[in-house]
């Protein structure tokens, strides 16, 4: 028997927008007061000097000493290895940029070099969101097997999603309208971090994972021509928890179950990483069953490619 319908997966993108803050640079103010009376102390004027214009140089080692100051906060979150790390070095990170902010909104940048500038104070400015309290993950989604994601892939999500707001159009904007200067900000970030290793355990092929009561006569045998590695449960009391008999076949490969008794449904279960102890897959879950019951009166052969020739029907059902 072959299975006609078609399964879709969907996922979740969730884009943060950045609103870039508006900054005023090189304000400056002189104020002087006119008075019929004489002056009774050694001036009558207040004067307040603006910051003084940086030159080239003087403003690359600005530049410099950003990358120097921040680097270090980013390295420690995008290192750290548990939840409360990475609350500890998000917050110092927030600070860190906080700081740089204020203090560069005070640097008069040279002339030309007032856009790309402004574009930097842009790309700081997410330090004042990144000021959150509390966890740093949030409550997580189950994925499709039921399941928490990992602990490092939800740590690999948030580090992520810091760098990428770091690493945004502003700050590509200001390093390229500086480099057009003859300016550089290098080092400010390490390369964009790659995601965690996730194991991928498998069981043997063919491998009776589950079996209860007597047995019968009956046989099936199952083709796997697809790229997932499945289980195949043999339910005869309704709960395909506790089937009869469960047996793992890895993609591109066959397997045989005998001794099954009675008339019985075929669920299908399929996924990566296989956990022996839950007896389930804990990524990329599917969980199905053909529609038709089988009987030990005849050996059945399964084919569980997808296909219009089909002659057997198959629906989706909850994790089991």
């Amino acid at each position: 028997m072959r299975r006609t319908d078609n399964s879709v997966l969907v996922s979740r993108v969730v884009t943060r927008l950045l609103t870039p803050a508006v900054v005023v640079l090189g304000v400056a103010g002189c104020a002087s007061t006119g008075s019929a009376l004489e002056p009774t102390g050694a001036s009558a004027t207040t004067v307040t000097s603006a910051a003084p214009v940086l030159s080239h140089d003087e403003y690359q080692a600005r530049l410099t000493a950003l990358a120097q100051a921040v680097r270090p906060a980013v390295d420690q979150v995008l290192g750290a290895g548990s939840e409360p790390d990475l609350v500890t070095a998000r917050a110092t990170l927030a600070d860190l940029l906080a700081d740089q902010y204020e203090e560069l909104s005070a640097v008069r940048p040279p002339a030309e070099a007032a856009d790309a500038h402004r574009d930097l104070l842009w790309a700081l400015d997410f330090g004042q969101e990144l000021k959150q309290e509390g966890s740093a993950l949030g409550a997580a989604e189950p994925n499709s097997c039921g399941l928490p994601p990992p602990l490092e892939s939800q740590l690999y999500d948030v580090k992520h999603a810091i760098y990428l707001a770091l690493n945004s159009g502003s700050l590509d904007n200001a390093r390229q309208g500086l480099a057009a200067l003859g300016l550089t900000l290098d080092g400010v970030l390490p390369p964009e971090p790659a995601a965690p290793a996730l194991p991928s355990r498998r069981a043997d092929n063919g491998q009776i994972i589950q079996r209860t009561g007597k047995g019968g006569n009956g046989e099936l045998e199952i083709d796997n021509n697809t790229g997932a590695d499945h289980t195949i449960s043999v339910v005869t009391g309704g709960n395909p928890s506790e089937p009869q008999v469960m047996v793992y076949v890895r993609a591109n490969s066959t397997a045989r179950v005998n001794r099954i008794a009675g008339t019985y449904q075929v669920y299908l279960k399929s996924g990566t990483d296989w956990d022996a102890e839950r007896r389930g897959f804990t990524r990329d879950c599917a969980f199905e069953k053909f529609d038709e019951p089988f009987d030990q009166s005849s050996d059945w052969e399964i084919s569980l490619a997808e296909t219009t020739s089909g002659n057997a029907e198959s629906s989706v059902v909850p994790p089991f």
